[in-house]
């Protein structure tokens, strides 16, 4: 009796809190409801002020811009005390139908209305207000009010904004439209499904209380952070990012003059901060996207840094994943609206080009992912298809090299975006049609390229710069993506003093990864139903799988040769056609032999030829340096160029690392494993809690920061 007794008075005593609440709500709801009004009337007042063929009053536009956020505030304050108001009344009922099941049976009706009980006062006002259901004027009273207020923010909004610069009015669009959006999907789930809004709440509120009140410590998932991951998705990818400044150094080696066009230089950093931070991220991050599910269950998928799902949850990393591809799309058309950077003769050639190359990859691994059967493992896209997923993102390193050649050159900006709608037949595009009969090559006279590029080289210097990136690209993909393969190795087991490799299923809806490893001398079984019996736990991920050797026509030992002799052929071209000359061909000649003897030293080594090999290794690379030394005197002595001592410094810094690039990145994946590609920890770790923890230590040193600033049980 003690405890029904109890039960009773507490619904008594937090009914009566609650209708006390309601009325402060009420009071709170009918004054912010009043200050949106005002705020309009006066933003009304503002708007007929300052616009107008004539103003009354000049300020600046960004001032202006920046004054619609006032009257929003407001209403975002409304929406938030009109959920509250939904949630006390749902909350309020429930009390009530809880209080009228405890009341006696068989209660009359009171003051002689039929049906009418008692506690049912929230049950009427909720009828008569109810926005979800129902034909009542009051229903009908409430959306005039709001959608007379929404109305009358977008007018006024719009009318002020209609003379404003395009690049004002975009960040208006990007600031306001979202936080509008958020207001009436708030609205919509406040009063027209409010029943469901409460349900989720109550539900969300039971698992909130199964936790404790106490700070919660973090759990260890082995995952990056997803800040680290939004801000910068692939950091090791950057080293991809050396090839647009190549474009551009060698064209300022071949074309010193070009440092007269107008911001030539800013442009060119704009541009790169746009095609790998912005463009290329962005690509990386839709990539990991739609390759989500194959990532969660790699066997080094916390190493591998994709989209960390385990601590925030799938549903919000993929949200603020798209949020994060998002801002990349706007903080991009914004820096449109620098003087030297162009709409449609930079930013559209460079998506341009990703996108095609993006296209291409994802059709290509989209068969490679439909072909996967995980019942029939052995069932996978032909090795045709493997090949060419390699070759299409091989061909993202040319094309970074062409928009480093041919971009920042490209005079145009002034924001030159024609937003003003026109039928497309009537578009003026900012370059001339022809036909590709028409065409004129780059290099000739009166080349008038799409988007209006601007190519100052030759012809074949483009060629050979994209036939070597090309190249170089195949290395570096390839290598990388073997050591890949080799995590997918689950088991093994000795077979006549042999030790034979089993992957793991998986790998089949990556067949070009079971191809690459395939190119290794280690004898790896292909994909196997069943692990035989008899095969051990064998972890692949911290084995060196290129140190072993690699079969003779592996992809990376025929390219390797390949980009080098371009090497020689581009780095000729870049003096000024040096192979007539005698002595560069001798030059050249050797150091390519003495780089190709270098890569074949194995990088590890057993204890025994450890220190024959190391003196073998240091003698090769001594040679390289005297060779790549000669080559680089050789080629200014014989130059029939006549050079301008900028031209002349950046041919001494291209010479060798044109030279010498394949190969150092050939040595450089031979002596790692997969493990050694893990992220920074100060990458991987970076939370909004730590990020000023971080910046602060820099300042004041990391002995200083831990005394000052203790890491807690969940973190700073």
């Amino acid at each position: 009796m003690n405890r029904e007794q109890n039960y009773f008075d507490a619904l008594v005593a937090d009914y009566v809190a609650a209708r006390d609440d309601e009325r402060e709500l009420n009071n709170q709801l009918v004054g912010v409801f009043g200050g949106v009004v005002t705020t309009l009337t006066l933003f009304g007042a503002f708007v007929t002020f300052v616009s107008g063929k004539e103003p009354l009053t000049r300020i600046p536009d960004a001032a202006a811009a920046a004054v619609p956020l006032i009257p929003l505030a407001l209403a975002c304050m409304m929406q938030v005390t009109a959920s509250q108001a939904t949630v006390r009344s749902f909350y309020t009922r429930a009390l009530e139908r809880e209080l009228a099941k405890l009341l006696p049976l068989g209660m009359p009706d009171m003051a002689g209305y039929p049906l009418l009980r008692p506690l049912t006062y929230r049950e009427m006002i909720g009828e008569l207000n109810s926005l979800s259901r129902g034909y009542r004027i009051p229903r009908i009273l409430q959306l005039v009010a709001m959608l007379s207020l929404e109305f009358i923010f977008l007018g006024l909004l719009c009318y002020m904004a209609r003379d404003f610069a395009f690049y004002i009015q975009f960040t208006m669009l990007v600031i306001y439209l979202p936080i509008i959006v958020l207001l009436v999907v708030e609205a919509g789930n406040g009063t027209v499904n409010g029943r469901s809004y409460f349900l989720k709440l109550v539900r969300d509120t039971r698992i909130r209380r199964a936790a404790p009140l106490l700070p919660l410590i973090r759990p260890v998932t082995g995952e990056r952070t997803l800040l680290s991951y939004l801000l910068l998705p692939r950091p090791m990818d950057l080293s991809k990012a050396l090839f647009f400044p190549i474009g551009a150094l060698t064209l300022i080696m071949l074309r010193p003059s070009v440092l007269d066009v107008p911001f030539f230089v800013p442009r060119a950093l704009v541009l790169w901060f746009i095609l790998e931070i912005l463009i290329y991220q962005g690509r990386y991050q839709l990539n990991d996207l739609r390759g989500l599910d194959e990532d969660r269950v790699s066997p080094n998928a916390a190493q591998r840094g994709r989209i960390p799902t385990r601590a925030a949850g799938l549903r919000v990393a993929a949200y603020a994943t798209l949020g994060a591809i998002g801002g990349r799309v706007v903080l991009t058309v914004i820096l449109c609206g620098l003087p030297f950077v162009s709409f449609f003769h930079h930013v559209i050639p460079m998506a341009a080009g990703v996108l095609v190359i993006a296209v291409l990859y994802e059709w290509i691994r989209s068969i490679e992912r439909n072909s996967f059967d995980l019942s029939n493992p052995r069932r996978h896209a032909p090795a045709v298809i493997g090949w060419s997923v390699v070759a299409a993102v091989g061909l993202g390193y040319p094309m970074r090299a062409f928009l480093g050649l041919s971009l920042p050159p490209t005079i145009g900006g002034g924001k030159d975006i024609p937003w003003e709608w026109k039928w497309p037949w009537n578009w003026t595009l900012p370059w001339r049609w022809k036909w590709p009969g028409e065409w004129v090559l780059p290099g000739q006279d009166n080349a008038i390229a799409p988007f209006g590029l601007h190519i100052e080289t030759g012809w074949w210097v483009v060629i050979e710069l994209a036939a070597y990136c090309f190249w170089l690209g195949i290395v570096f993909v390839s290598m990388t993506w073997c050591l890949e393969g080799g995590t997918y190795v689950s088991h093994s087991r000795m077979v006549y003093g042999r030790r034979i490799f089993y992957v793991d299923r998986l790998i089949a809806r990556k067949p070009h990864l079971l191809l690459l490893l395939g190119q290794t001398r280690s004898s790896v079984e292909p994909v196997q139903p069943v692990i035989p019996s008899g095969a051990t736990a064998f972890d692949g991920r911290g084995v060196h799988w290129l140190d072993g050797g690699a079969k003779p026509f592996a992809v990376w030992n025929l390219a390797l040769p390949i980009a080098t002799v371009l090497a020689v052929v581009l780095v000729s071209d870049l003096w000024g056609n040096l192979w007539q000359a005698t002595p560069y061909r001798i030059v050249a000649v050797v150091s390519v032999i003495a780089l190709m003897v270098w890569a074949t030293v194995p990088a590890r080594v057993c204890l025994p030829m450890l220190v024959l090999l190391r003196a073998i290794d240091i003698m090769c690379a001594v040679s390289v340096v005297i060779t790549l030394l000669v080559t680089i005197v050789v080629a200014s002595v014989s130059s029939p160029l006549s050079m301008t001592p900028l031209a002349i410094v950046l041919g001494v810094i291209l010479t060798p690392l044109a030279y010498a690039m394949p190969v150092l990145m050939y040595k450089y994946f031979r002596s790692i494993s997969y493990n050694d590609l893990r992220l920074p920890d100060f990458l991987s770790a970076i939370t909004p809690r730590s990020a000023p923890r971080k910046m602060m230590g820099l300042i004041v040193g990391r002995g200083l920061i831990d005394r000052i600033w203790p890491l807690g049980p969940t973190g700073p």
